[in-house]
């Protein structure tokens, strides 16, 4: 399952609690107390706002909001630095394989890429019986020598 929310940060729990108290009635201010609150950094990046899957939230956050079952206002949520007071705008169905195709690739190729590197120099060291230092081993196609046939 998936989750479209928008979050406020704030840095002390009793304006959490304020504000949380006043949102859960008042949804349609949440925009502004967004641009209120919410770090320049926060508002640039859009960080704590968007879709989202329980795993890509800190697990107490995943756990309150996946409780709810429909829209709403929930927390102040402790993320360690701070509170979150969090919209739920909506529930989303698990996402198709053709949108989180380009996510998968990007996790799979730097451990596929890692997987035939060692591969490929564990051919090397047994034909030739030679030894790599791991530091000294780049993937620039600048330091790849190629042989030529009949040299070493």
């Amino acid at each position: 399952k998936r989750v479209n929310i928008r979050s406020i940060y704030f840095s002390d729990q009793n304006t959490a609690n304020t504000e949380y108290r006043r949102l859960r009635n008042r949804t349609r201010d949440f925009e502004k107390k967004m641009e209120q609150y919410n770090p320049e950094e926060m508002t640039k990046s859009g960080l704590g706002t968007g879709i989202f899957t329980k795993y890509q939230m800190p697990e107490n956050v995943a756990e309150i909001v996946f409780k709810q079952t429909r829209p709403s206002v929930v927390g102040p949520v402790d993320v360690g630095n701070g509170f979150l007071v969090i919209q739920i705008l909506e529930f989303l169905e698990k996402p198709s394989l053709d949108e989180v195709r380009d996510q998968l690739e990007d996790l799979i190729k730097p451990r596929e890429r890692d997987r035939l590197k060692k591969e490929y120099l564990a051919k090397l060291r047994k034909k030739y019986d030679i030894e790599f230092h791991p530091e000294l081993v780049m993937e620039s196609e600048e330091f790849v020598i190629n042989t030529k046939t009949g040299e070493k």
